[in-house]
């Protein structure tokens, strides 16, 4: 794959993440399972990555789990 290749994928590949994040933090909220921690953890490397996400309507990246902690 070329260089350029590498670029548009990458840049497509972001872009889905970034419609996706707000579907997967309603998801992750308020869970007792392994999804709010695993959420969490992404969003923190896509924040170190650069990647440009959008809060939620309350203003929020990250998800509080089912057994009250917030982040």
């Amino acid at each position: 794959m070329s260089d350029s290749s590498w670029e548009q994928r990458a840049r497509a590949l972001e872009r889905i993440v970034i419609d996706l994040q707000w579907m997967a933090r309603r998801y992750a909220t308020n869970r007792s399972s392994y999804a709010t921690s695993l959420y969490n953890t992404c969003i923190k490397q896509l924040l170190v990555l650069g990647v440009p996400l959008n809060p939620t309507a309350d203003q929020r990246l990250f998800a509080d789990d089912g057994m009250g902690a917030a982040y």
